[in-house]
């Protein structure tokens, strides 16, 4: 499968969006497979294959849902899903994570993307946290798209 990173470069270059879509249950992240699916079957996207979309949890939603479980369902649905005998690229993204710590959770779950968010800190802390962040992301997985905000 495609890595998230290729897919937002050539969405890009196309001047087109990847659509993000927050989960709080099960039945929300089946539905975005299943409208994604049937988006690609209609009219072939811009993308030349299956729609890309990324799946986001908060904090709260990780932790009620939890981490790993997340991970595996979303697998088990770009299994279910797939298409032309690739996974069905569908990734997540830990959305809006305050702390080192749920940010380590995520990566060892699987996530595909971590947007750190040190905004309600001074500025100069938000900074030293969001590299701290970056630095251990790349250093354990450089697959894993980080951000910071």
């Amino acid at each position: 499968m495609k890595k998230l990173r290729d897919f937002i470069k050539e969405a890009e270059v196309k001047k087109i969006a990847i659509g993000h879509f927050n989960i709080s249950d099960w039945a929300a992240a089946k539905a975005i497979f299943e409208v994604a699916k049937e988006l690609s079957v209609r009219g072939g996207p811009a993308f030349g294959g299956s729609l890309p979309v990324i799946i986001g949890t908060s904090e709260g939603e990780a932790d009620f849902l939890g981490r790993k479980q997340i991970v595996a369902f979303v697998r088990s649905l770009r299994e279910e899903y797939f298409s032309g005998g690739d996974e069905f690229p569908v990734f997540l993204n830990a959305d809006h994570i305050h702390s080192l710590e749920k940010v380590k959770a995520a990566v060892a779950a699987g996530y595909d993307a971590i947007l750190f968010d040190g905004g309600k800190l001074p500025f100069e802390e938000n900074i030293k946290a969001t590299k701290e962040v970056v630095e251990y992301v790349r250093s354990v997985n450089p697959e894993i798209l980080v951000e910071g905000e």
